[in-house]
């Protein structure tokens, strides 16, 4: 049975039996991260003689910026088909059948990406028919921050850098000591094919101004915040003597030692001339 079928077969049923059988999405918005599991449920009117064989159940896809309906999968006569190959065809999607006889339809959807945004319709037929529409939202964290320092060409200044993917924007705050940094920073935001934003923060700042400095990314929507922390090794400073006191000391320590040298000689000389005196009373 086609989708288009189906439709017609929706609205005949609508005005006849539409209050026996109404559909509920059991949300009507989910919010999901990049790379999870997200469960999209449609609940339904079931019977104790319930045959799974007898629902028709379709789920679309509503592209939210262009309006684009796709089928991504149809359950006839107790099988599934998939409809949509882009969507289907790494397995990521898929209709739980063992929740059917509780009452739910149920819409898997493994290892969300930024693309899988949008509406889902649940269009279902057993005794009526009726239809559940549900917004998908899909977040990525800005988790992997990369940071780059230069140093300017005179060696006072530094330019730290932070970029990251995510969805959606963020917001990038820099902190010194946990302070805020009152120099503004230049924060691009660039969207790339997959759909991510590549978010870069640039500052500049005195090299000596630098103690413990970190940049925090704060998505919104997810309510997170990240950071990456810039480490400095410390320098070991040489202890440096004015020319002056050099000077100074080189002079000290020289008169020292000619003090010292001539000390030094005079006792030798004295010590000779005591050894020769004695040599001569000491003769028999």
């Amino acid at each position: 049975m086609s989708s288009l079928l189906l439709r017609i077969l929706l609205v005949s049923n609508l005005q006849v039996i539409s209050a026996l059988f109404i559909v509920t999405p059991e949300k009507m918005k989910y919010t999901a991260r990049y790379g999870d599991m997200v469960k999209l449920i449609c609940n339904f009117p079931v019977t104790n003689n319930f045959e799974e064989s007898k629902l028709k159940a379709s789920w679309e896809y509503i592209n939210p910026s262009s309006g684009q309906q796709v089928e991504i999968l149809r359950l006839n006569n107790g099988k599934i088909e998939l409809l949509d190959v882009e969507r289907t065809s790494e397995g990521r999607i898929a209709m739980s059948l063992s929740e059917l006889k509780n009452g739910h339809a149920v819409l898997e959807i493994t290892n969300v990406t930024l693309t899988d945004a949008g509406n889902y319709r649940c269009v279902l037929q057993l005794e009526g028919a009726d239809y559940g529409t549900i917004t998908l939202d899909v977040q990525a964290s800005y988790k992997n921050i990369r940071n780059y320092t230069a140093i300017s060409s005179d060696g006072n200044d530094i330019y730290l850098t932070c970029q990251a993917l995510g969805f959606p924007e963020a917001e990038v705050f820099w902190k010194n000591n946990d302070i805020d940094m009152c120099f503004p920073p230049n924060t691009s935001h660039k969207l790339t094919a997959e759909g991510f934003y590549n978010t870069s923060s640039i500052i500049k700042c005195r090299k000596d101004s630098i103690q413990n400095l970190k940049c925090q990314f704060w998505n919104k929507a997810l309510n997170e915040t990240t950071e990456a922390v810039f480490r400095f090794e410390e320098k070991k400073t040489n202890l440096t003597i004015p020319n002056n006191i050099a000077i100074i000391i080189g002079i000290v320590f020289t008169i020292m030692a000619a003090v010292v040298l001539v000390i030094y000689l005079k006792r030798k000389r004295f010590c000779k001339c005591f050894r020769k005196k004695g040599d001569r009373t000491l003769t028999l």
